[in-house]
């Protein structure tokens, strides 16, 4: 017969029409990248751009579903094995000659088979067993092997009585010739059939557990009870406690459709019997977006977050407030959230507790009921089987949505103190695939000496290592009517450790009102960290020095000063200035801190006065000024302050016996930036503006305008120089005191903008609004 396009063309669409997605093919090679098919079916206009017009054959690929139930298996029998396997299956299947049948080139059969669940590509005596993923030469192609003795044929074609069979049902052989089951072990319906004699009793239940947990997908419990009924085929009954054991460790075995050998042991498939996916490659793709957060640093979108706590640490408060928040859009403590559908799984109360409890917390939210896209299921007396059941069908219906589970101990009937009973649970919750996962669990008991911000989660520690955010709540404090919690983020792999976040829940006549406090407020103090009561004082009165801030805190100066230190490293405070000889701290973004500020204050230097709100720790003392002594100058101090005195042995970056000496208290002092290092420091304020805030930055300045400007790594690349024209000798406005290269970009002086970038960076400090200007445009933003 002529194979032409238009053949082939129309046997691959009507293949597909039955589920068996059909590629192009020459001399029994594929023309296209097939195995993103494995996946799914093509659609029709990728089928009709492929090159049929150089194909001499179609293949189509195994294991999707059929369009009349089940999924496509194909059993490839070889020429020499073909009479034993028509025997065998017209005596066990006498119809299978009038399906889905086709004679191979070197006069094989191929037997399209359907299958109740998706079927692993095995090694058989007869031939081979052609599961998900795999290829297979189909009629009308062409013979391409050397030895091929005809084209490919149907002998049958009907699909719809094509052969029903299972590979565990077809007879395995063993060294001895004898038709046995898989790994040299009778078929399990064998087995069934007659009495189970001593000595096979055990392995035989083990079979049986294994595939009513991989095919059946029943849990512990349900197996027990098969496993009781079918001990009454045994010779001699099993003990109970050995069924009960056998039942156990069924748990451990994941639930999967297709098994090995009966045993309970998995192929390398997904859990929805489809190939495992293949590797990808990132090169030449587009950078992804930053993950977006349902609730802001709390609950990141598709992955799952863990609040864990002691019994009554108002942790099933707060998550179940979460949900209402999250279902309201409507900010969760203060942080914002996105509005998405939301599930509460309960496994450890019931419905009328928890409606209770909603209808308060919605009502101290200010809402005038629990928001609508706001669902609630009770799960505690359901098998895990049905639970994971209804939680598929809601995530099926809401693949947005927020799922809840309180909690995780209760939900995963196991032991959650084994690793790999805990990557179970989180792979099947992961499974899910739900818009945003929050658990709520308990912490181990508290033993004496240890401290409870120390505690996990009970059980594995990859309860805690699977979690991509966890937060631990503690209660401080519980009187009637109000209750004092400190949520403490304990982990965070997509943004920075949040700290700390005191919260107050207040029970009134009918409602439940929850509020962020600050951790300096009643016996929230006594547990807080002291990190997170140095923020609080920060926010709750302003720029502090860290003598303030002791006395406030009623904490050791030197404790406070190294936290202040800590987390100025991790960016979560800022110098903003000087108060005598004390640095004036500050949180980020507060006012004077932001980037507008951050331009006029750091680089510029305006009506003779330099004013710098965001530098590092700065030098406060400028090199020799002539100053006269007045009745504004008491003590005639003016100076000796301004006298440098090269053989003094203190700091080389200070002046000269200048190290405790400061001039914050004179009524003219004013702030200025170094031209050279752009640390802040005072000077007196009369006379021309100092520039430079020591003689090792002075000498700095002299050796660059002595450098000619376009030698090549011209000034420090580690400092904010200021940009501005003094009275004395400037350098070059036009070329760039970093690089030594002219300076072409509008409105900026002294330093081009990519080595400005390059000191901004280096001092991991705000970009300057015109900063960012250059950079949007140099990028087309």
């Amino acid at each position: 017969m002529t194979i032409t396009t238009d053949i082939l063309r129309q046997a691959a669409q009507k293949y597909q029409a039955l589920g068996l997605p059909a590629i192009p093919a020459y001399r029994g090679r594929p023309l296209i990248l097939w195995q993103v098919y494995q996946q799914r079916l093509p659609e029709p206009e990728e089928v009709e751009g492929w090159p049929w017009s150089k194909a001499d054959g179609v293949a189509v690929i195994c294991g999707h579903q059929t369009t009349f139930g089940g999924f496509w298996w194909c059993l490839d029998v070889e020429h020499q094995h073909r009479v034993e396997a028509e025997r065998w299956l017209d005596a066990t299947h006498p119809g299978w000659r009038h399906g889905l049948v086709a004679e191979s080139q070197r006069n094989g059969l191929h037997v399209y088979c359907r299958s109740r669940q998706p079927v692993r590509t095995q090694r058989h005596e007869w031939g081979d067993i052609k599961g998900s993923g795999s290829l297979v030469y189909a009629p009308p192609s062409r013979r391409y092997k050397p030895d091929a003795t005809q084209d490919y044929e149907w002998l049958s074609f009907d699909p719809t009585n094509a052969l029903q069979l299972e590979p565990a049902d077809l007879p395995w052989p063993t060294d001895n010739g004898h038709q046995q089951g898989p790994l040299g072990q009778p078929s399990l319906a064998e087995t069934l059939k007659t009495t189970i004699p001593v000595g096979n009793r055990h392995n035989t239940m083990v079979r049986v557990a294994g595939w009513l947990r991989g095919v059946g997908h029943l849990e512990p419990d349900e197996i027990l009870t098969v496993l009781q009924q079918m001990n009454r085929r045994c010779e001699v009954p099993l003990p109970d406690q050995e069924l009960v054991e056998i039942a156990r460790s069924s748990s451990k075995w994941s639930v999967n459709p297709t098994l090995v050998a009966g045993n309970g042991h998995q192929q390398s498939t997904d859990s929805g019997g489809h190939p495992v996916r293949k590797p990808v490659r990132f090169t030449g793709r587009e950078t992804p977006p930053l993950r977006p957060w349902l609730v802001a640093d709390v609950i990141p979108e598709g992955l799952p977050a863990l609040i864990y706590g002691n019994g009554g640490s108002a942790k099933s408060y707060l998550a179940l407030l979460a949900g209402l928040a999250v279902a309201a859009g409507v900010p969760w403590l203060g942080k914002p959230t996105v509005q998405r559908p939301t599930l509460f799984a309960d496994f450890e109360l019931d419905e009328t507790e928890q409606h209770r409890r909603a209808r308060r917390l919605a009502i101290g939210l200010g809402l005038a009921d629990v928001p609508e896209v706001f669902e609630y299921v009770q799960l505690a007396d359901l098998s895990p089987r049905d639970a994971e059941a209804v939680l598929v069908d809601w995530v099926a219906a809401h693949p947005d949505g927020l799922v809840i589970v309180d909690s995780v101990g209760a939900a995963a009937i196991t032991d959650l103190e084994k690793a790999q009973a805990v990557v179970q649970v989180f792979r099947n919750l992961r499974s899910l695939n739900p818009g945003g996962l929050l658990l709520v669990d308990h912490q181990a008991k508290l033993q004496p000496g240890q401290d409870y911000r120390d505690k996990t989660p009970f059980g594995s520690v990859y309860k805690y290592n699977l979690s991509r955010v966890v937060w631990q709540s503690e209660l401080v404090e519980s009187q009637p009517g109000e209750a004092w919690v400190i949520l403490r983020n304990t982990k965070n792999n997509l943004g920075p450790l949040q700290g700390e976040i005191g919260v107050k829940l207040s029970f009134g006549e009918g409602l439940v009102t929850v509020t962020p406090v600050a951790l300096t407020t009643g016996p929230l103090v006594e547990r807080a960290s002291l990190e997170s009561r140095i923020i609080a004082v920060l926010k709750e009165h302003g720029p502090s020095t860290a003598q303030e801030i002791a006395d406030r805190l009623e904490a050791n100066p030197k404790s406070v000063k190294a936290k202040l230190s800590r987390l100025k490293g991790l960016g979560r405070v800022v110098v903003t200035g000087t108060v005598g000889r004390e640095h004036l701290w500050s949180l980020p973004g507060t006012p004077g801190h932001s980037p507008d500020d951050q331009e006029q204050a750091s680089l510029t230097l305006t009506d003779n006065t330099a004013v710098n709100v965001n530098a590092g720790p700065g030098k406060h003392h400028t090199p020799h000024r002539e100053a006269k002594i007045d009745a504004q100058d008491p003590g005639g101090e003016a100076g000796k302050h301004h006298t440098w005195l090269h053989e003094a042995q203190n700091d080389e970056h200070t002046p000269a016996g200048e190290a405790e000496k400061h001039h914050a208290w004179l009524p003219d002092a004013k702030n200025a930036v170094c031209e050279v290092c752009g640390q802040l420091f005072t000077w007196s304020g009369r006379g021309q503006p100092a520039r430079y805030c020591s003689r090792t930055c002075q000498m700095k300045a002299y050796r660059q305008r002595s450098t000619p400007v376009d030698a090549p790594g011209r000034g420090n690349p580690g400092s904010l120089a200021t940009e501005t024209e003094t009275n004395g000798h400037p350098p070059d406005p036009s070329a760039c005191l970093d690089c030594g290269k002219r300076i072409d970009a509008e409105g900026f002086q002294y330093i081009c903008p990519p080595c400005m970038k390059l000191r901004y960076d280096k001092l991991q400090r705000q970009y300057p609004e015109k900063l960012i200007r250059w950079l949007e445009q140099q990028h087309g933003r």
